[in-house]
């Protein structure tokens, strides 16, 4: 288990947007990743901003709840339980998550029982990943199950600094864009 403060920055890229990125930045080789996103039936991880995922990699897999710290939409903690990537895929099947685990606790805290959780929906990443001075920058493309795609770009940063990824959108004349979340862009895609 971890939990971990993350402060990140996003936008969405056109496709050239993407290619432009790409050719500029050092990014290491290309993996993908699986997301496959939770809530109950009465939305109530959506009423209190949380996200719910499992992440199933090539080899191995995760479970994490994201909980906003602030009103910001920039900073939030992740709680991340570790699995096996045959926990994952049965879980996955089953509409559930690991139990007893730390996400399952801190939902119980919230007063969220983890049984009345369901699969909502589910897409996958191809994340390439450059460390840079400012940060971790991350450019993903999302493939939704209904074969649509789009292109994010992330910078992960360990204090909050707008100025950093703000160059960078300039420096490649891209366009602010606000971005919903994964897991409202997946929910569309479904």
């Amino acid at each position: 288990m971890s939990q971990t403060k993350e402060i990140e920055f996003k936008n969405l890229l056109t496709p050239a947007e993407a290619n432009r990125v790409l050719a500029v930045y050092p990014f290491t080789h290309l993996f993908k990743q699986t997301n496959v996103y939770y809530d109950t039936k009465e939305k109530r991880l959506k009423k209190q901003f949380l996200g719910l995922r499992i992440r199933l990699f090539a080899t191995s897999a995760e479970q994490t709840l994201k909980v906003p710290l602030t009103k910001s939409q920039h900073s939030l903690t992740e709680i991340t339980d570790t699995l096996t990537l045959a926990q994952a895929k049965g879980l996955w099947s089953a509409e559930t998550i690991l139990t007893p685990s730390q996400v399952a606790t801190k939902l119980n805290a919230l007063q969220i029982n983890p049984k009345e959780l369901l699969v909502i929906g589910h897409a996958t990443t191809i994340r390439r990943q450059s460390q840079l001075t400012a940060g971790l920058l991350v450019l993903d493309q999302t493939i939704y199950p209904d074969t649509t795609s789009d292109y994010e770009l992330e910078l992960e940063v360990t204090q909050s600094n707008t100025s950093a990824f703000h160059d960078i959108l300039v420096k490649q004349n891209i366009q602010k864009r606000p971005v919903q979340n994964k897991i409202i862009r997946a929910l569309r895609h479904q």
